[in-house]
């Protein structure tokens, strides 16, 4: 249980990261 918790705040933390990301390169261009 809570290996299934570590595993679903690596992906939350990678999607947030991936939109942080795609914002911050709307912003620059």
């Amino acid at each position: 249980m809570a290996q299934l918790k570590i595993i679903l705040k690596f992906i939350t933390s990678f999607i947030y990261h991936k939109i942080l990301t795609n914002k911050l390169q709307i912003i620059i261009n």
